[in-house]
């Protein structure tokens, strides 16, 4: 989440935020991206997952790169799954409706279809 600088505030919470904080989770992200890049699923055996399967997404997100069109890939590898949209929401939801996502981790854990 961004930092007002000026402020020493996050611009969407009021939790204190640093500089030096946000380079300390940084500094690892050059070698995840890189993993992630090199990573190739299998979409082909997606559609053997016998598990239910709940894809969340946050509608803002839908069709909008990154989030969006990489979702819709995964979308396509398990028409098993059940689709839910979170409304009014991209990809941030966790810090910006956490009880609505709370609400939907919920009923993917406890629905078995």
């Amino acid at each position: 989440m961004p930092c007002n600088h000026r402020t020493g505030q996050r611009t969407s919470s009021s939790l204190p935020c640093s500089p030096s904080r946000s380079r300390r989770f940084a500094h690892p992200v050059a070698d995840e991206l890189t993993a992630l890049n090199a990573h190739q699923p299998a979409f082909d055996r997606y559609r053997g997952i016998e598990a239910p399967v709940t894809l969340l997404l946050g509608e803002r997100n839908e069709n909008k790169p990154p989030y969006g069109t990489s979702f819709a890939v995964l979308a396509q590898a398990l028409p098993q799954a059940r689709l839910v949209r979170l409304p009014a929401q991209g990809h941030l939801a966790h810090t910006e409706a956490p009880d609505l996502l709370a609400k939907h981790l919920t009923d993917a854990i406890t629905t078995r279809s």
